[in-house]
């Protein structure tokens, strides 16, 4: 006799995976066919299963389906899901792997930066999601010696992500977000990539284009390197940056959030 826990799989399997023909139907043997078919039965089944599936893609990657057209992203969608099935009950969890999908899928291979644009809509879904932390007293941060600083650690909230790419995936993404037709078009030939920074602050995301020595210095901080060391990098990349400014913009915008000494956690 199959178990419960067999069923269940075999009803997700027949429902996701490849179309329904009489010879994959896997749980046919333990259905009543007298009136519906097999295949009709779990047709029903199937595609209410994958169009509560394309719901939340659609509210994650807006902007992918607005490139590409709602019929053909709802086609994609049902694509990706043969593939990769939901993990958990959570669908906040599910699409992480749809930008590595339209990397390597051959209706949108001339769309060379569609993957990238995923990418960054994850990283926004991501950081829209991400738990709140609550910052130091940075008060007390101008009374640490000059020892202490040099031995400081920062943490960055935990909304921020970062991101570069080759394309301008901030251009196509502002672009994309009203709900009329795009203002501009944009000349991907003649325009650069660069580097993107992400995070949230009093529950709204926001996605700013930084600069290379920002996005090292921020880089280096998740990386856990000490503030003096992320510092260090960014100047090597702009002798000339000002890091005291560097500080008071991404603490204003509470991207950095949390700073300890190694042997004191301040906060």
């Amino acid at each position: 006799m199959t178990s419960l826990r067999e069923l269940q799989r075999q009803f997700i399997s027949d429902c996701l995976s490849a179309d329904l023909t009489p010879d994959n139907i896997s749980i046919e043997t333990v259905i009543d066919t007298r009136k519906i078919s097999a295949k009709g039965q779990m047709g029903i089944y199937r595609e209410s299963a994958i169009g509560n599936i394309i719901i939340p893609m659609q509210i994650t990657y807006p902007v992918i389906e607005k490139l590409v057209g709602r019929e053909f992203f709802r086609a994609t969608c049902r694509q990706y899901i043969k593939v990769y099935w939901p993990k958990t009950g959570n669908m906040d969890d599910y699409g992480q792997e749809f930008a590595e999908f339209l990397g390597n899928f051959e209706p949108v291979k001339e769309l060379s930066y569609i993957s990238d644009v995923a990418r960054l809509e994850w990283l926004y879904h991501e950081s829209s999601i991400a738990d709140d932390m609550e910052p130091s007293d940075w008060n007390s941060f101008a009374n640490l010696s000059e020892d202490d600083i040099e031995n400081t650690s920062i943490l960055l909230h935990p909304t921020v992500r970062l991101f570069y790419s080759l394309y301008p995936v901030k251009e196509i993404w502002d672009i994309n977000q009203h709900k009329l037709e795009p203002s501009r078009e944009l000349d991907l030939d003649n325009t650069q990539g660069g580097y993107v920074l992400c995070y949230r602050q009093s529950y709204k995301t926001t996605i700013l284009t930084i600069d290379e020595a920002d996005y090292v210095f921020l880089f280096a901080i998740s990386s856990d390197k000490t503030l003096y060391q992320a510092a260090e990098l960014a100047l090597e990349i702009d002798q000339g940056l000002d890091m005291q400014a560097i500080m008071a913009t991404y603490l204003k915008n509470g991207v950095l959030c949390q700073f300890f000494t190694k042997s004191v956690i301040n906060g």
